[in-house]
């Protein structure tokens, strides 16, 4: 993937963590709201989670539910 559209990508997703605030977001969710697969995107989860920036919270339906770290 190019280094410009990876970057757009994560910062969508960030995006969509950010806006679901304390509720929380999995990768099921945020794939569907893209309209695209969850392969596709979890990448972004990772590497949101390793820089710090996001932090799992739980899960839902199977899938690991994440805030910003900000929305605590």
């Amino acid at each position: 993937m190019k280094g410009n559209r990876k970057q757009l990508q994560l910062n969508q997703v960030f995006g969509y963590v950010e806006r679901a605030e304390q509720y929380g977001v999995t990768c099921r969710e945020t794939a569907e709201l893209m309209e695209t697969g969850m392969n596709a995107i979890s990448g972004r989860f990772t590497e949101l989670k390793a820089s710090g920036r996001i932090e799992k919270i739980g899960v839902r339906n199977g899938c690991a539910v994440y805030i910003a770290k900000e929305a605590r």
